[in-house]
């Protein structure tokens, strides 16, 4: 189909931008503490949904302080030149810089039941052309997470109750402008709060309540989403389309041609 072959088409971030998402994500993240945890500092995890050749992961990397990366990608030459991107970071910037997370890739579909990332602290997911159904499994899935885990999309929010859009920011993708969400998911008291009140989405699919407290969402996003609103992520979703694919979306040749991902191997990236 058109909708889902178009979320296969492929964009890079960049890696100043994505560094600050990275840390305002992490900025007061404090989730709830897994089953898994004994005593001592709790394991921190990270996905990227849907991870290309890698470059999220590895920004995330050198930018916080995870125990643990996996990169969940679909297609086979984009998941074969992120194996091949994480053993040189292992022997290079790993070793030389003394990183200690565990970088991993993992070839799946995320809507399948198998991939799971239910253990993660923070999720990223490069959504702007993503379709609807993927959309919604993503939002779906995400509510198996624990409380106070942080989910960040682009160009558009996840339509599900169970998290908040606690900030949101125009920035600059390897595409063009792109629209930043960090989402938070709700603890069980704060569901319950939602579900009592009338709920709405905005414009740009935002989550529109007041959280339990009072407590607003950012300021300087809510300012920025008046220029997203404006602007409309239909721009962004063109943008990414402009990169040469059309209206139909790309087939997985046409995303992950061996060119792209030899210049992506050799460190074009």
């Amino acid at each position: 189909r058109g909708g889902a072959r178009q979320s296969l088409v492929y964009g890079e971030v960049e890696f100043d931008s994505f560094s600050e998402v990275l840390l305002r994500a992490a900025d007061g993240l404090s989730p709830a503490p897994r089953a898994a945890d004994g005593p001592g500092p709790a394991r921190r995890v990270f996905y990227d949904l849907g991870s290309g050749t890698g470059r999220a992961v590895f920004t995330a990397a050198l930018t916080l302080d995870f125990d643990e990366l996996v990169g969940v990608e679909l297609l086979p030459q984009l998941h074969a030149a992120s194996g091949r991107l994480a053993g040189r970071f292992a022997d290079t910037l790993q070793r030389n810089v003394c990183l200690s997370s565990r970088v991993r890739f993992e070839r799946g579909d995320v809507t399948e039941p198998s991939v799971s990332w239910a253990d993660a602290d923070l999720v990223f997911a490069n959504s702007t052309c993503f379709d609807d159904d993927l959309l919604q499994a993503i939002a779906a899935k995400s509510e198996a997470m624990r409380p106070g885990t942080r989910v960040i999309t682009f160009t558009c929010a996840l339509r599900t109750l169970q998290f908040r859009v606690v900030y949101k920011k125009r920035l600059v993708a390897g595409w063009g402008p792109a629209t930043c969400f960090i989402h938070q998911r709700l603890t069980p008291g704060e569901v319950e709060h939602r579900l009592g009140h009338p709920t709405e989405y905005d414009g740009d699919q935002g989550v529109v309540v007041p959280p339990v407290g009072g407590e607003e969402v950012d300021d300087e996003a809510d300012m920025d989403s008046q220029a997203v609103l404006t602007a409309g992520t239909a721009s962004e979703v063109s943008s990414a389309a402009a990169l040469g694919f059309d209206d139909a979306g790309p087939s997985p040749s046409d995303v992950a041609s061996e060119s792209s991902v030899r210049a992506a191997s050799d460190g074009g990236w």
